[in-house]
């Protein structure tokens, strides 16, 4: 009915919904502001009583840092804007 003007949800989530409800002449008619009204803060658990917790950390925290710096991490991300991993 064209009440919404504005509709605040992260980029990639909204991205996908409107590219699952409308075609893609419509959704290229959509854009965001530059600033982000949240950035994502992601967390792994890892229980303190488990003796390899410690070293599942470490080892995660270095292929992470890897996959950031070969530019992996941010290809994902890219992808993810361009629908390449939509049904």
């Amino acid at each position: 009915m064209g009440r919404i003007a504005i509709y605040p949800e992260e980029i990639n989530v909204g991205y996908s919904s409107l590219k699952q409800l409308y075609p893609k002449d419509k959704v290229d008619l959509v854009t965001h502001h530059p600033k982000p009204l949240l950035n994502n803060v992601s967390y792994l658990l890892f229980p303190k009583s488990a003796d390899t917790s410690l070293r599942r950390l470490k080892d995660f925290n270095k292929q992470l840092h890897a996959f950031r710096k070969s530019g992996r991490y941010n290809m994902y991300f890219k992808k993810i804007r361009e629908g390449y991993y939509d049904k």
